[in-house]
């Protein structure tokens, strides 16, 4: 009798809850992972859906991929704490909990950026409604290279954290798994939200220091007694300095014609 073999393809499918700590920003996704150990690939992808103002405000599934070869870190916390997740995300989870130690963290650290998908065919997206924060979020999300994923606990079913575990151990010595980007409709693009991010913190003390570089000096009485007054009006005479080849300064007064 024969036994037949487990499948080597391993899917992980939850929504969660991304944070990046870049620009405190957060947002849900459907994340998908995938892990083939006979062909040693895998990869992470996040799906947004949006309504999109140059889509005639139809839904579209955006989608953020992070092939392995761009992760410089992947680790998994079991159990998360306050330096992983704050507790005000807590009621943003997908399915909410109470406290820390009913969440878990997909902590990853990027060398860039990840991959941008979306509708092929569209140069621009607009966000349906301007204050639309979620879509915001994601957008800050495609520029971060510091991504946290949180789940909750009982999202998972039996040995699925283990995987997600062995998974994270493992993706960095992955190669991309492969994606039919025609088949599915959609092009990979550097950047094409019309949404600007937040400008980078205001600094006081930055901005003082330029003040204080462009203050002009100080007004000097007798400064202006040693040189005198300038005179005004259209025949105002100008004292031209210039330096003679041998050095010595000249001081020369052009001549006016006044008839």
């Amino acid at each position: 009798m024969t036994t037949r073999s487990s499948n080597p393809l391993w899917v992980l499918q939850k929504t969660v809850l991304v944070y990046t700590p870049d620009f405190k920003a957060c947002c849900s996704a459907r994340l998908r992972i995938a892990h083939d150990k006979t062909a040693n690939r895998g990869s992470i992808s996040l799906r947004f859906t949006a309504e999109l103002a140059n889509l005639s405000g139809r839904s579209q599934v955006l989608t953020l991929n992070i092939p392995p070869e761009i992760v410089e870190k992947c680790e998994l916390a079991r159990i998360s704490n306050v330096g992983l997740c704050s507790s005000d995300l807590l009621p943003k989870l997908p399915a909410p909990v109470t406290n820390l130690s009913a969440v878990s963290t997909l902590s990853l650290i990027l060398n860039k950026t990840g991959r941008f998908l979306c509708p092929s065919g569209v140069e621009s997206l607009s966000p349906a409604n301007q204050e639309d924060l979620d879509l915001d979020a994601f957008a800050k999300i495609c520029q971060s290279t510091s991504l946290r994923l949180h789940f909750s606990k009982r999202q998972f079913v039996e040995k699925e954290l283990n995987q997600l575990e062995f998974f994270s151990g493992a993706l960095r010595s992955l190669q991309a798994e492969h994606f039919d980007y025609a088949r599915h409709g959609v092009v990979q693009k550097d950047w094409p939200f019309s949404l600007l991010l937040d400008p980078p913190p205001y600094s006081e003390e930055r901005v003082s220091d330029r003040v204080k570089q462009v203050d002009p000096p100080l007004y000097s009485e007798q400064s202006e007694q040693a040189v005198g007054k300038r005179p005004r009006g259209i025949l105002s005479l100008l004292i031209v300095c210039n330096l003679s080849f041998n050095g010595s300064l000249i001081v020369s007064r052009p001549m006016v014609n006044v008839t």
